[in-house]
């Protein structure tokens, strides 16, 4: 069952990784019609260019190279929410696959906490002064006149998954390391023996133990 929730953690935290970098990557976080009523949309770091029909990086083809608090923030949180939940990946596949380490339950459940926050703190980007008029409430409630796109649906999914994938690391139990599950572990240089090896040699030895009382293989009525 342990082993079973770990892999189902890796699966949630590397799909909330990848929703993140979506997030980030994408040219559509919000969209709106600029003042000449052309349909705009702009994103963390690209923002989408009507002439050419294309997602271009900000400072390249374009004059907004300055942002304001509430954009850096957004901007600043996605970066940190992906390389947080990075970290967490990191140490829950050290422990899965080598060894324990001191702690670690706190330092993985406290990083993927922080990548929620963090990742919700990306949808300040409807606070922007630039698109959408730095209203966060109306947004919020109306939006108007940014509307979410594609960009912060990633966002959202990737927070589900954080959060998941936290409740997974307090909620469910450690499985022991592979290195030691597979092969035993190593201590005063001499190989310990696996889980399996020892399973298995207290099995040889019950058997030898009842072909030793002479009661391997014979009826036994009180089992009917």
């Amino acid at each position: 069952f342990a082993v079973c929730c770990r892999w189902l953690y890796f699966l949630v935290v590397i799909s909330g990784i990848v929703l993140s970098g979506l997030a980030s990557g994408s040219c559509r976080f919000v969209e709106y019609v600029d003042t000449n009523g052309v349909p705009q949309a702009a994103g963390l770091y690209r923002f989408h260019d009507p002439s050419t029909q294309q997602c271009v990086h900000y400072g390249q083809e374009s004059s907004i190279v300055e942002f304001d608090s509430s954009e850096r923030a957004a901007r600043g949180s996605a970066v940190a929410a992906t390389l947080l939940a990075c970290f967490s990946l990191a140490l829950v596949a050290i422990e899965f696959c080598l060894c324990q380490l001191p702690c670690s339950r706190l330092l993985e459940g406290f990083s993927l906490l922080a990548a929620v926050v963090f990742q919700g703190i990306t949808f300040l980007w409807i606070d922007s002064t630039t698109f959408c008029g730095g209203d966060l409430l109306n947004e919020l409630m109306h939006q108007k006149p940014c509307t979410l796109g594609d960009g912060a649906t990633f966002s959202v999914l990737a927070l589900l998954c954080f959060f998941a994938a936290g409740v997974l690391i307090c909620c469910t139990p450690k499985p022991e390391p592979m290195r030691t599950r597979n092969y035993g572990d190593v201590k005063g240089g001499k190989r310990q023996p696996s889980r399996v090896e020892t399973q298995t040699a207290e099995l040889q030895m019950e058997s030898n133990t009842e072909r030793s009382n002479g009661t391997g293989g014979k009826f036994d009525p009180e089992w009917v």
